[in-house]
């Protein structure tokens, strides 16, 4: 059943139309006295968007005569409706569709004032029912929904503004859009890498609850993504009879949704996630402002969301630079306790000619400044072939002082420092004194040769 919008051109046309106006007119014979003492205007059309009858009232509404209207198509007397954008046709093709009755509010239809509009099935056609609204409450209730609408906007902004948590931001969002919209669901999905789904945060209706674990929600939030782009949002007035996939529809149903609005969110050219308004008690006609609202208040997430990135982005540059200030003052602090270390090496030298006092002075020094375990130095013995510790200075490690060391048995460890090569290691086999410990060795010599050895454990 299709509500046609425009008559067959022709005068034949216009004749068969008159006829089949006449001939329905008797039907109507005994209810007209009635229906001129309704005190509001009635309208029969036909499904084929013939006009069969207007009492007086209706009449008064249009400003027309009778025979202007009587007989003619509906959507030929009133083209500026442009029907097939309008709500009123969309509410007529419903209510022949699905044989229900339905209100609306309408200014097209009358330049006077608003005019309250009911449509209930009549036999296979629309008997349409007119009443004036005055303009005042009209607009009045116009202006409260404005106001409404504009003060959650301007809440987001002030949040934004003040820096507020980009949860607090998101929650406040959801929850003040929910009554505003009067939606029996607000929820926001968060989609990563175009894989992983998770609700956010939503705001509901006590009849319906959802279970934000529940696997469906997650099955359809990615059945659903498609190639969705920065200006694309995806209106769904009915379940069952919108152009739906079989798995959409299948979904929907398990989530008991009989109409939904879905509006994408984009941080820097990627999808964020989805704003979706579900409605459970019914179908939804998805109204201009509904949808212009919900693009508003995702430009505004999606500035939260920009701030919040951004303000990652420096509180992570400034634990860097922070680190970085830490790593350069420390590395600054041991270069100044290296030189007041070796100063006062270099004084102990000056002061003293005494080679124990040096020696001692110095592994004393290195083991405390570079935190070591231990420090010792060796003099070697070339004749015999052997490393005596003669000097140490140890913090956790046991001494080693006194102990004497055949370059034969370790040359991998004598050879290189005979030859005056420096080198470190790590132990591969815990000693039963020292248990596992990284060392540096490195040779004592002069021009004439290797004297000795120093080690820091």
């Amino acid at each position: 059943m299709s509500f046609v919008r425009s008559s067959p051109v022709g005068s034949s046309s216009i004749s068969s139309s008159v006829g089949s106006a006449a001939v329905q007119r008797p039907v109507l014979v005994g209810a007209e006295a009635a229906l001129e003492q309704l005190g509001e205007g009635v309208m029969i059309v036909a499904a084929s968007g013939e006009i069969s009858y207007l009492n007086s009232q209706a009449l008064g509404y249009f400003g027309r005569d009778r025979q202007d209207l009587e007989g003619r198509i509906f959507w030929d007397c009133f083209p500026r409706l442009q029907a097939e954008q309008s709500e009123f046709y969309g509410a007529c093709q419903r209510s022949l569709q699905e044989q229900i009755p339905l209100e609306l509010e309408s200014r097209s239809l009358y330049a006077g004032e608003i005019l309250w509009i009911r449509l209930v099935p009549h036999h296979n056609g629309l008997m349409i029912y007119l009443r004036a609204l005055s303009k005042e409450p009209w607009l009045g209730h116009q202006r409260l929904q404005y106001d409404a609408r504009e003060a959650l906007l301007s809440g987001i902004a002030q949040k934004v503004q003040r820096f507020a948590p980009l949860d607090e931001i998101l929650q406040t969002a959801v929850e003040e859009l929910w009554p505003l919209l009067r939606a029996d669901r607000v929820l926001l999905y968060r989609i990563q890498n175009w894989k992983q789904v998770h609700l956010v945060t939503q705001s509901v209706a006590p009849d319906w609850p959802l279970d934000a674990e529940d696997e469906r929600c997650v099955t359809w939030v990615m059945n659903s993504l498609q190639d969705w782009h920065e200006e694309s949002y995806y209106p769904v007035a009915d379940v069952e009879e919108d152009d739906l996939t079989a798995t959409e529809q299948r979904l929907l149903r398990q989530l008991r949704v009989k109409a939904q609005l879905v509006m994408p969110i984009f941080l820097e050219q990627e999808l964020w996630g989805l704003l979706v308004v579900q409605q459970c008690t019914g179908p939804r006609q998805w109204q201009p402002s509904d949808i212009d609202l919900l693009k508003k208040v995702v430009t505004q997430m999606t500035v939260a969301l920009q701030q919040n990135e951004l303000r990652a982005q420096v509180d992570h540059l400034n634990v860097d630079l922070d680190t970085q200030v830490q790593e350069r003052t420390t590395q600054l602090q041991k270069a100044l306790d290296w030189e007041a270390m070796l100063k006062r090496i270099t004084d102990k030298v000056r002061d003293s000619l005494d080679e124990n006092q040096i020696l001692q002075k110095a592994v004393q020094e290195l083991a405390l400044v570079m935190g070591m375990g231990a420090c010792n130095a060796a003099l070697y013995d070339l004749e015999r072939q052997t490393s005596t510790i003669y000097y140490e200075y140890v913090t956790t490690l046991p001494t080693s002082q006194g102990r004497v060391a055949k370059m034969s048995n370790y040359p991998e460890i004598y050879n290189q420092l005979l030859q005056a090569q420096h080198f470190q290691f790590c132990s591969i086999t815990p000693s039963p004194v020292r248990g596992r410990v990284a060392m540096l060795a490195c040779p004592i010599f002069d021009n004439e040769g290797v004297l000795g050895d120093l080690w820091l454990v």
